[in-house]
């Protein structure tokens, strides 16, 4: 019976359907272990080795095939070569954007923005109008506490702080070893208001009065005196504070008005100073065994006598230090709401910057935690007195705001959120930023306050691509979408700070450029006038620019030229050539004598010179930059700032006269010329090599330095 009919299942046997069948060439096993044969081994077979023919597998070329690859890469190249020119563009504008921030940072009144606080808000708040408020540090800390509002006051009700004159005369004998109460008076009277200076001495009775009593009091035998780390870890504690804050604070306890001079000395030898002033003078006194002697007579008792009135005159001046720098360093401190304390106005810090101490209290706490008898929280014990520190330095007035590179400095979102407050006047969002931001969280939390920002000031936040810009591409890196959002800002914020769309329709009406009412009210006036403005100037010399895209280095270069009469050859140009083309907009015979010069100089000596006077993207001037268009607008932006003020134009001329007449190769012998009318002779170097080319100890340059009306010129 066969296997395929089965007489009773009706199914199929397939249990052996998947086996493998056997392999009839069978291999032998391997040895375990590797023994020497005893037949020796066969050659390879030699076989024969065949060439491929050229022509074996690969179809013949036609002619649309190589056209086809040659237009394939042509493409390619195209496509690197526009790639490469996208980057080199990413990189100049990248360098103007970034002397563009450090300028704003730096010095915002250039760049015309004027921070601090503005708008009816200020006017409720009692410093913008002169009144010294918040003395208990509510304004220092950013907001009243909401403890100990019961009652509307302390315990038991509103404690008056004015001083009677019963507590003056105690005040006085308390302090009469340590200080002079009226010297001392008098000269906190000239750091803060009286109402402070009241505050002062009412805490300063509470604690006299617990010292004097014993309830608040140092070890034994003085160990800010006795023990030399202890002594030594003060110094370096008081030694935190600003050198500024410390001399007037120790002008006040110990008087000298020497102390409050500065500038006399090095910076090192002033901090060695007031490091000798603290251990001489504020943890040590040498009248107090005389006014102690007559009341022990034991020598034992004596001594414990002295260490105790010692240790109760250095607790004295401490607190009465530490008191008045935190109620002097509130009072001048710039609110949060009207910008940042140090940067926008206020005070210098309190503390330095490198110092691990931020706080009144820190001091007290750090100074005193090992020196006092039985004192836990000696801060705690404090404020039952009375006795309340409140200052605490913001991290914010610490930041370095210095653009060292420009895509990392705005991940943090920090030095953004600045920028837009300089350009907006809006102190607003200072409140907001988070310092400091070392997570991914704090630093997305930054530029989200920007970007929020930016988008009520209606910014575009998108590229010219159409891309949206969000905070993650910010906190990332991305340096395309980064720029396309500075160059928003720059257009949107900060070119009608700089172009004012008044001086610009000004100055088109000199140029006898008609200008209506329609262009000036239009939503992007700045751009269209500034265009217009380049088109009048260069159209005095048959140049047309009908486009931002046609801003290239000639029209830039007779744009300079009308105001400031400083000729730079176009690139990559005869001498011949140059001279032809640039003194077409002068008198023939006012044609300055040129003796050989490389005609690739001129810009880069421009540019070093408009960057000494802090305008942004002059380098593009210079020879082997890419000549880019976003960075030739921000460049005109601040020259129109400098241009069309004549009072800022002559400033311009004196600080480019003064770089020029301090330049060692360059020898000009000028008069008196009015605009237009160059008799300036250039002298060349009598370093110069044979053949006419620069040496880097003298290279040829033209300058040509035009004033209006009496100026008068430096003289060879």
């Amino acid at each position: 019976m066969s296997r395929r009919e089965p007489d009773t299942s009706p199914f199929c046997d397939l249990s052996n359907l998947r086996t493998p069948r056997p392999n009839p060439k069978t291999v032998p096993p391997s040895p375990q272990f590797f023994t020497a044969s005893k037949s020796a081994l066969q050659a390879p077979t030699p076989t024969s080795l065949r060439r491929r023919r050229p022509g074996d597998g690969v179809p013949t070329p036609t002619p649309l095939g190589r056209r086809l690859h040659a237009l394939e890469v042509d493409q390619s190249r195209s496509a690197r070569r526009a790639e490469s020119g996208r980057e080199r563009a990413l990189r100049t504008f990248s360098a103007s954007a970034s002397s563009w921030l450090s300028l704003l940072l730096r010095d915002p009144s250039a760049c015309g923005c004027f921070p601090g606080f503005t708008g009816s808000a200020a006017a409720a708040q009692p410093w913008a109008t002169g009144k010294r408020g918040a003395l208990d540090g509510d304004r220092a800390r950013g907001g009243r506490s909401p403890k100990r509002c019961r009652g509307g006051g302390d315990r038991g009700g509103e404690r008056s702080k004015e001083m009677t004159p019963a507590m003056v005369a105690a005040l006085r004998e308390s302090l009469k070893d340590a200080c002079s109460l009226e010297d001392v008076t008098e000269r906190m009277e000239k750091h803060m208001s009286k109402g402070a200076c009241e505050e002062v001495l009412f805490m300063m009775f509470q604690i006299c009065k617990n010292i004097d009593e014993g309830r608040l009091k140092m070890k034994a035998r003085c160990p800010l005196v006795t023990d030399l780390r202890l002594k030594e870890k003060a110094t370096r504690v008081f030694m935190s504070y600003n050198p500024y804050w410390l001399r007037i604070g120790l002008h006040i306890v110990l008087g000298g008005d020497s102390l409050l001079q500065t500038g006399q000395g090095k910076r090192d030898k002033e901090v060695h100073f007031l490091k000798l002033i603290l251990e001489k003078h504020m943890l040590s006194q040498i009248m107090t065994a005389k006014s102690c002697g007559n009341k022990k007579l034991v020598e034992e008792h004596h001594v414990q006598g002295y260490s105790d009135v010692l240790g109760n005159i250095i607790l004295k001046r401490i607190f009465l230090l530490v008191v008045a720098l935190d109620r002097t360093k509130i009072e001048s401190t710039l609110p949060l709401e009207a910008g940042i304390d140090g940067l926008d106005g206020g005070s210098p810090l309190l503390f330095c910057h490198q110092s691990q101490i931020k706080s009144s209290r820190q001091i007290i706490q750090e100074s005193l935690r090992e020196t006092m008898h039985g004192e836990g929280d000696i801060l705690v014990h404090l404020t039952t007195m009375g006795y309340k520190l409140n200052y605490q330095q913001p991290a914010l007035s610490e930041y370095d705001f210095t653009m060292r590179n420009l895509f990392e400095d705005l991940q943090d979102g920090i030095i953004l959120c600045r920028v837009v407050q300089l350009l907006l006047a809006d102190a607003s969002i200072i409140s907001k930023v988070i310092v400091p931001s070392d997570t991914d969280k704090k630093r997305r939390s930054n530029c989200t306050t920007a970007i929020q920002y930016i988008k009520q000031a209606r910014v575009p936040l998108s590229d010219s691509d159409g891309v949206t810009i969000s905070a993650e591409d910010i906190a990332a890196g991305d340096k395309e979408l980064i720029l396309s959002l500075l160059w928003n800002m720059f257009i949107h914020m900060q070119l009608p700070l700089l172009a004012s769309a008044t001086s610009l329709a000004r100055e088109l009406t000199k140029l006898n450029v008609h200008v209506t009412e329609q262009q000036i009210s239009e939503n992007k006036p700045h751009m269209g006038l500034l265009y217009n403005w380049v088109q009048a100037i260069c159209s005095k010399i048959g140049m047309t620019v009908e486009s931002s895209s046609q801003l290239d280095r000639r029209a830039l270069n007779c744009f300079i030229n009308y105001y400031l009469n400083i000729d730079i050859s176009p690139f990559k140009e005869t001498p011949t050539g140059c001279r032809k083309e640039l003194f077409t907009c002068h008198q023939l015979d006012t044609i300055s004598d040129i003796a050989g010069w490389p005609s690739s100089e001129m810009g880069k000596v421009l540019s070093d010179v408009l960057q000494a006077v802090d305008i942004p993207a002059s380098g593009i001037l210079a020879d082997g930059v890419l000549f880019d268009e976003r960075s030739t607008i921000l460049l005109l932006a601040f020259l129109s700032s400098h241009l069309t003020n004549d009072e800022r134009l002559d400033q311009l001329k004196n600080l480019i006269n003064m770089r020029l007449y301090k330049s060692a190769d360059t020898k000009i012998a000028a008069r008196r010329i009015s605009r237009g009318k160059i008799d300036i002779k250039y002298h060349p170097s009598q370093t110069d090599k044979n053949d006419g080319a620069c040496t880097n100890q003298g290279l040829f340059f033209i300058y040509s330095l035009v004033y209006s009306g009496q100026k008068s010129y430096c003289k060879e």
